[in-house]
């Protein structure tokens, strides 16, 4: 299993730039998640979360048939 990187970074003039000057492999599948303010930010990873858990339960349903 993969392991999680996180990272914090800026869109400047030319593109994005990585505070921790971070690099991630080919094949990693990489988020970067932008918003006005911390509320909308905060709406956004409810979304993701939500999702996430409703593809668990899928998984999971999936299983039990089988």
């Amino acid at each position: 299993m993969s392991k999680l990187k996180s990272t914090v970074g800026f869109v400047g003039e030319n593109g994005v730039v990585l505070k921790d000057h971070s690099v991630f492999d080919k094949g990693d599948v990489v988020v970067l998640i932008s918003a006005e303010n911390i509320n909308e930010l905060l709406g956004e990873l409810m979304k993701i979360k939500e999702n996430i858990d409703m593809s668990k339960r899928w998984v999971d349903e999936i299983k039990e048939i089988e």
